[in-house]
């Protein structure tokens, strides 16, 4: 067990998709920071001679201090707007909260920034476009006089799962307070002890505060294979990626990214050109823009209108123009929020068809490779028992048979030394030799290739073991990103992982055979003796009827060659038995520690993948629910707003009359 937790926190520190990064740390001391998030953005960037490195100071400085509010996302309930003001005295917030800050503290310091919301390569993104809202937010940014683009949620840290340490004492035992007052060696302290510490591990999904560079300053195109942003200008390329596109698959959107085509975008002037707008309008640019881009995208039009008609809550204007065009606009939200909320009902129950398929592959997988392994370990208990009868059988049956055949062949080659069959004028008995000598290279031939058999089994299995080990430690790292997966890489993992422990079961259960043997060249050596024995037989009754017959020559000729083959097989004998003695030693030790390590870590995966699996439908519930609850509360907003400008344009118009 506590090889198990050792692996399982290895697994933890260097399998994390952000893993080997410095420890985080605070740029200041909690009492000596500044008050207000802006004299923070102005101490961090006093110094710094480039827009670069102000961006740089701001960046880290977020991503090392504020922490991601797991609880509130999910809760699935409706996150609100968190303003920079809020962000910074919590030090807790979602990825609308990292944004607005980010984007404040870079205005401050007068560099142009905006929010960017769009869709991330996550669990919920599968080989359809019908995706209803943008569920993610970073930002954009005008460094040194070019646009690029940063990710400070996932920089911060990431989504997934950390071992939870619970430490207990419990009284020992009668039995147990018996033993560790026999076993000397013990410490008196420990031997005297009433009670004895358990260490349990558990292990959930939550936030782990891992603080990196990864996502700034990136490339677009790189960028663009995680993130897609709602808006065509904001991916910072000539040529956009559509929706379809960057759904298809993370691992084939660079064939779509690297392939420009005929389409050239000004995403420059158009970045300049939403940058100076007001925030209103700029609600208005993102949901006209947003549905333009992506048909499907009724909830971004929805909330982005319904977003300006907020801003404009508590105005109390006469103009006509305006009550008419905010009349309009409510009539916008009401209309796109019903069309996203059909589409959200209609997407969780394909959804859930596509998960509950999904698992069920994976489950089937893992099933066959714990199949595999439980085969394994039946061979483990099995088969030195197989061992031990062959050894019976060789030591009672096969040597005191090759002892009389070595016994014949001594005395029959003792009247001459004769190593090339003896030259006879009888067609006959030419043709008698004749099958000895066929039989007799059979023998060596196979005797030859019995003496390689089993070598380096012990190599050959410690590499397939290490093998199906990488591949779980792959999978221990693709389950591990929590959120951000593909479900295809599982998948795959999973095929992979099975197919691996097939050819590792194979080759245990071959190894034994292979060790034992079919024992053809014993086989062919009892059909060599029982072919001259039969021929002694009709030599002696031929020699009855022709007293000029010599058979001398021939029984010397036959006797080198029993005696030949039962050395032969005496050295084979020896060789197969030292390796079946080194097959139960590796049995009992070595094949036994290795499969019950790799049946630990399967055992480590599938409770892993029962965790992921309601994780990952806790978190497509909460999606649902936010979106229906933002999509009601949105829709009320706007039918009250719309009574309220109409009531104010009648009156408005029964003034002028």
């Amino acid at each position: 067990m506590r090889r198990s937790v050792l692996v399982i926190l290895i697994l933890l520190v260097t399998l994390f998709p952000k893993a080997g990064r410095t420890q985080s740390f605070r740029l200041f001391s909690r009492d000596k920071e500044p008050k207000t998030w802006e004299d923070m953005a102005v101490k961090l960037s006093t110094g710094s001679t480039s827009d670069s490195l102000k961006v740089l100071s701001i960046y880290k400085w977020i991503t090392e201090n504020i922490s991601y509010d797991y609880s509130a996302y999910m809760s699935g309930q409706p996150i609100r707007y968190q303003s920079p003001e809020l962000v910074y005295a919590r030090r807790k917030t979602t990825c609308t909260g990292y944004s607005n800050l980010m984007v404040s503290m870079l205005e401050i310091v007068g560099i142009p920034a905006m929010e960017v919301e769009g869709f991330t390569h996550d669990f919920t993104l599968g080989l359809d476009s019908t995706k209803l809202s943008a569920d993610h937010a970073w930002v954009a940014f005008k460094a040194d006089g070019n646009w690029h683009v940063a990710d400070p949620t996932w920089d911060a840290g990431v989504t997934g799962i950390y071992a939870d340490f619970k430490s207990t004492e419990e009284k020992k035992s009668f039995w147990k307070r018996i033993k560790s007052f026999r076993l000397k060696h013990l410490r008196k302290k420990y031997r005297n002890s009433k009670t004895v510490k358990k260490t349990k591990v558990t292990y959930r999904y939550g936030f782990i505060h891992n603080p990196g560079l990864d996502y700034i300053f990136q490339d677009p195109d790189l960028f663009l294979k995680s993130h897609l942003p709602n808006t065509a200008h904001f991916q910072m390329r000539g040529t956009p990626v559509s929706v379809e596109q960057f759904c298809d698959s993370v691992h084939s959107i660079g064939e779509y990214i690297y392939n420009d085509g005929h389409r050239k975008m000004n995403f420059n002037a158009l970045n300049d050109l939403y940058c100076g707008l007001e925030k209103p309008d700029r609600y208005l640019w993102i949901a006209d823009s947003s549905l333009n881009y992506h048909q499907l995208n009724h909830g971004d039009k929805a909330i982005n209108a319904h977003n300006y008609l907020a801003y404009y809550y508590s105005d109390r204007t006469k103009q006509p123009a305006m009550l008419e065009k905010f009349i309009s606009i409510s009539d916008t939200v009401i209309l796109h929020a019903a069309i996203a909320t059909r589409i959200n009902k209609s997407e969780l129950l394909k959804k859930k068809a596509d998960f509950g398929s999904s698992f069920q592959r994976e489950k089937q997988e893992n099933s066959i490779q714990l199949t595999h392994l439980n085969f394994m370990k039946s061979h483990i208990s099995r088969n030195p028992e197989i061992l031990r009868k062959a050894k019976e059988r060789i030591t009672q049956k096969e040597i005191p048979y090759l002892i009389r055949v070595r016994d014949r062949g001594n005395s029959a080659s003792r009247v001459h030394e004769f190593h090339s069959p003896p030259i006879s004028t009888r067609t006959d008995i030419d043709s008698m030799i004749s099958r000895i000598v066929v039989l007799s290279d059979s023998v060596q031939k196979l005797q030859d290739e019995e003496l390689k058999i089993g070598v380096g089994y012990r190599e050959k299995f410690t590499a397939l073991t290490y093998s199906v080990l990488l591949k779980q430690q792959k999978q221990f790292e693709a389950m591990y990103q929590g959120e951000y997966l593909n479900e295809w890489e599982v998948q795959h993992n999973d095929r992979e992982l099975s197919r691996a422990t097939k050819i590792l079961n194979d080759f245990v259960r071959d190894s034994l055979n292979t060790i034992l043997g079919n024992r053809k060249s014993y086989r062919y050596l009892v059909l060599l003796d029982k072919e001259i024995k039969k021929q002694q037989v009709l030599l002696a009754d031929w020699q009855k009827k022709d007293s000029c017959l010599n058979i001398d020559r021939w029984k010397a000729f036959t006797g080198t060659i029993l005696r030949d083959a039962a050395d032969h097989e005496f050295e084979i004998i020896e060789n197969r038995t030292k390796k079946m003695e080194g097959l139960q030693s590796f049995y009992r030790y070595e094949l036994n520690a290795h499969v019950q390590m790799l049946s630990k870590e399967a055992k480590s995966l599938n409770d892993l993948r029962n965790l992921r699996q309601g994780y990952l439908y806790k978190m497509l519930n909460n999606k649902f629910n936010r979106s229906m609850l933002v999509y009601k509360a949105i829709s009320t907003n706007a039918k009250n707003w719309k009574k309220r400008y109409r009531s104010r344009l009648k009156e408005i118009e029964k003034n002028t009359v």
